[in-house]
């Protein structure tokens, strides 16, 4: 999951709206940290939650924090924050993960919940230097996949960026936690929503 600056108004504040004092470049020009989550392989935790301190043990690496709750079976989380993360306070680091949580969670409560897609022509994805990722500026990618890669390997295009199964894979993880729904159209007709009919192939 990652917190980040900018981006969509609406539902999506949580990933933009930075907070005031972190400089976070996430593909974008910063604003804040970025929130990933490290799910176990043999089992799916549970999401995180807003938590006290005595409920979390915080712990720094390379311009990053990484919480972890007491309790069993929830998944960790890797903030990063960049190097102010070492002058940071265990409860500065808490209070920015905690309203990251807070800012999704009034996105899904949202009845009016809206979609934010970046309009044609403008650019989609930022970097976010202090994670060396790419990160999407809206809540809709669109993106052309081709074999070019090693052995065959997909490779996706947002725009004029070519992204690596694993580049793609960080992209993807900025929405830790959120669904996703997978569309598959012509080129021609990628910039256009396209019709959808629910039922079986034939």
């Amino acid at each position: 999951m990652i917190c980040h600056p900018e981006q969509q108004k609406a539902g999506w504040q949580r990933l933009l709206t930075g907070m005031d004092g972190f400089g976070f470049a996430n593909e974008l020009a910063p604003s804040r940290p970025v929130i990933r989550n490290a799910s176990d392989s043999a089992m799916r935790l549970r999401k995180p939650h807003p938590a006290e301190l005595a409920e979390v043990t915080i712990t720094r690496g390379q311009g990053a924090a990484v919480i972890e709750f007491l309790e069993s079976g929830i998944a960790p989380t890797q903030l990063q924050i960049g190097p102010r993360v070492r002058s940071m306070t265990d409860l500065e680091i808490l209070e920015c993960f905690n309203a990251s949580l807070r800012d999704e969670q009034g996105a899904v409560d949202d009845s009016n919940f809206v979609v934010l897609e970046i309009p044609p022509g403008h650019r989609q994805l930022e970097f976010f230097a202090a994670g060396q990722q790419w990160v999407p500026r809206g809540a809709v990618v669109r993106c052309v996949v081709d074999d070019s890669g090693p052995g065959g390997e997909a490779v996706v295009y947002v725009d004029d960026v070519e992204l690596s199964l694993d580049d793609f894979g960080k992209m993807l993880a900025t929405f830790s936690g959120w669904g996703m729904r997978v569309c598959f159209v012509p080129q021609e007709r990628l910039n256009e929503p396209p019709a959808i009919e629910v039922g079986e192939p034939e």
